[in-house]
């Protein structure tokens, strides 16, 4: 009887371990026992077994790179797959290892199992052959197609003669290598989700980013594809090779959705946390795709280790149902808008304030940007493009006057409810009913969470008696579908309003208030896009995970299925990603405002000279003159309160102090004025910002 052929495999992370696994499930058969280890597992399976062949991937900022590679010159016969290993460590000839890497080039475990067999019979061993299998990387998949796809016009044949939708096309893009391991169980449920709600998904496989070709070929067959209305993304890391080949997303046109699974959590473990996506899985699934311009990420799936077959560990997705319909609905109201005249868009737009100093005078607060000017120039914008602005004011300042004529903003100190609904505030009262019916679908510990953090509807704040009955009083001003309302305050009222508004704006554990929940459900329900106008507003500092949000995250609850535009100043970087992370925020970059070196007043002025001259008179000895700079000097140190003391011993610190306070001084910029969204610099302006940050 022949006996049993042992190989070990050290594989790096990058490593499509289930379709290996199948593979060794093959060469089981055939009396081939196959192991995997990681680098980290290599050393404890070489001192202990003996092994026929070893094919490994190994490097050497790893731990026990040397020790290994001693331990594998026992080994007879050894492929190395990475180019850090020694040039004596492969034994298989030239013609092997090429032919070993045309069974590896594309994930099948027919081919796999091929290329292990081929290594196997290289080293001696008598065993039947697999023949190389031609394989189909990029196509149309379908869970009730008998087949796979080549041509969209074949796909649409099909959906037409199976009797489902054929149009509202949207792309769904998924690696090929989850089609070879047969692991497509949310990308099914995602696809049926889509098509109950009359949408047709195109689920698209490919290899994603190839070496050696030009662009995905994903790309190439969406490229192709007239009138597409979005695309979901189940791909990680990069989506070109480039980050400036971005620029070919403009040819598709659509709204690109990042979808987001745990590699390392069942969907148990991701609920359960406060974090969210583990920091390698956010880097590749949710970093990198969104430098390439995708948007909305959402959790879809996490994955489940377990042994299968012959004690090979297999990672299955778990689809996590009701945040594969949450992204179905994200994706519904972006064809919704794409298809929807612009006459019959409504869109809210929520001003920013700042409760720490006072709604009343704080009311379109946003860094960099002249929030009413520019609000001025949307506005014609959107009216020049079809949309109904009514009798809207065209001019900024207006509506802020408007705003604070009717008090259309949340109580605050000297703003009372009662003057907010005598003076016309409300845009909307919010009954218990309405706002019950809908409270009691939000998760349990949500519930829990706000109740006990604010009480029983109405809760604190803006509470009216309409009829007998408590309402939540929603403010905002309406000009034909255009609706603009000053965010809600996040938690500063009653006994929370204790003089440290700041922590409580940005606090983790304090849940939103009724009025708050309750002002979004009402922009969610009577919007079809909202535009959070300027950067930083409170949306995306709520409770919650800091990725991957779950429907327990107030971020999630209060956006919902709703498209989140947000003009945000481009130099804000990091809080930019939590905006598009944690509020599902469409970034739109502005510049923010012109900036020139700051200029020194009379008396900065005056002090450098002397200084300067004392700095003479030290190098050259005049004590006297070095006292008379001193009693001239002391006045001005103290009228800027550079100076220490009146002691000799302490008046050098004072003018170390002074000569890095005029340094820090000139290297300041301060702005010359806000900027105006779609004004851009003139070539003076222009001139003084590349000058600016040059130097």
């Amino acid at each position: 009887m022949t006996r049993t052929i042992r190989i070990l495999y050290i594989h790096t992370m990058m490593f499509q371990r289930r379709c290996w696994q199948q593979a060794t499930d093959i060469l089981a058969d055939l009396g081939v026992e196959v192991v995997f280890v990681t680098q980290q597992q290599a050393v404890e399976q070489l001192e202990v077994v003996s092994w026929d062949i070893v094919v490994a991937e190994l490097s050497v900022g790893q731990n026990d790179y040397a020790k290994i590679i001693t331990l594998v010159d026992k080994v007879p016969y050894r492929l190395g797959l990475s180019p850090e290993l020694p040039a004596d460590f492969t034994t298989f000839t030239t013609e092997a290892i090429t032919d070993f890497a045309e069974f590896t080039r594309a994930m099948s475990a027919n081919n796999y199992a091929g290329g292990l067999i081929l290594l196997s019979r290289q080293a001696g061993f008598i065993i039947d052959s697999l023949p190389l299998l031609k394989v189909q990387t990029t196509g149309i998949w379908h869970p009730e197609a008998a087949n796979n796809f080549s041509k969209l016009p074949d796909y649409l044949a099909w959906r037409t003669k199976a009797g489902l939708p054929v149009s509202s096309l949207v792309a769904i893009l998924f690696y090929y290598g989850q089609l070879v391991d047969d692991n497509l169980a949310e990308i099914g449920l995602l696809a049926a989700e889509l098509e109950k709600n009359g949408l047709c998904p195109i689920l698209i496989f490919s290899p994603g980013v190839e070496e050696g070709v030009k662009h995905p070929a994903w790309f190439e067959m969406l490229r192709k594809v007239e009138s597409l209305d979005g695309v979901i993304s189940f791909m990680a890391g990069r989506l070109f090779k480039t980050r400036a080949e971005a620029k070919l997303l403009e040819k598709l046109d659509v709204p690109i959705l990042q979808s987001l699974r745990s590699h390392s959590q069942t969907p148990v473990q991701w609920l359960e946390d406060p974090v969210g996506l583990p920091a390698m899985t956010a880097v590749f699934s949710q970093s990198y795709p969104e430098m390439f311009g995708a948007i909305q990420p959402t959790m879809v799936a996490g994955t489940l280790q377990e042994q299968g077959d012959h004690g090979h560990g297999m990672r299955t997705f778990l689809p996590i149902p009701e945040r594969i319909t949450t992204l179905c609905k994200r994706l519904q109201r972006h064809v919704k808008l794409r298809q929807m005249a612009n006459k019959d868009k409504r869109l809210t737009i929520v001003l920013h304030n700042n409760p720490c100093k006072g709604v009343e005078a704080t009311v379109g607060m946003a860094v960099g940007l002249d929030t009413f000017q520019s609000l001025s120039r949307l506005l014609m914008a959107l009216s020049e493009a079809g949309y109904d602005t009514g009798d809207v004011p065209f001019d900024g300042k207006e509506i802020l006057a408007e705003i604070q004529r009717r008090k259309a903003m949340a109580e605050f100190r000297w703003t009372t409810i009662d003057e907010i609904v005598d003076k016309g505030g409300p845009i909307h009262m919010m009954g218990r009913d309405e706002y019950g019916n809908w409270f009691a679908e939000l998760n349990d510990e949500v519930q829990d969470k706000v109740n006990e953090d604010w009480g029983l509807f109405p809760g604190q704040g803006m509470v009216w008696q309409e009829n007998g009955e408590d309402v939540l009083v929603i403010t905002g001003l309406s000009y034909g579908n255009i609706q603009i309302i000053v965010q809600p305050k996040r938690g500063c009222y009653g006994a929370k309003c204790n003089g440290e508004v700041c922590r409580i704006l940005h606090d983790p554990n304090l849940a939103p208030p009724h009025h708050w929940l309750a002002t979004y459900k009402y922009i969610q329900d009577s919007s079809d896009a909202v535009i959070h106008f300027g950067t930083e507003g409170a949306l995306e500092y709520l409770p919650g995970k800091q990725n991957g949000l779950s429907e327990r995250c107030f971020p999630d609850i209060s956006i919902g299925d709703l498209p989140n535009f947000y003009p945000y100043v481009m130099d804000v970087v990091g809080e930019g990603l939590i905006a598009k992370r944690r509020g599902q925020a469409i970034l739109v970059d502005h510049l923010g405002p012109i900036f020139s070196p700051a200029i020194l007043n009379e008396e900065m002025i005056e002090l450098d000279g002397l200084l300067n001259q004392y700095g003479q008179a030290e190098q050259s000895g005049d004590k006297a003159r070095m006292q008379v700079l001193q009693e001239t000097m002391t006045p001005l140190l103290n009228l800027l309160d550079l100076d220490l003391n009146d002691k000799d011993a302490d008046f050098a610190k004072s003018l170390d102090l002074a000569r890095r306070s005029l340094a820090g001084q000139r290297l300041r910029l301060s702005p010359e004025s806000l900027h105006i969204l779609g004004q851009p610099p003139d070539k003076n302006e222009t001139g003084r910002l590349l000058a600016t940050m040059l130097r």
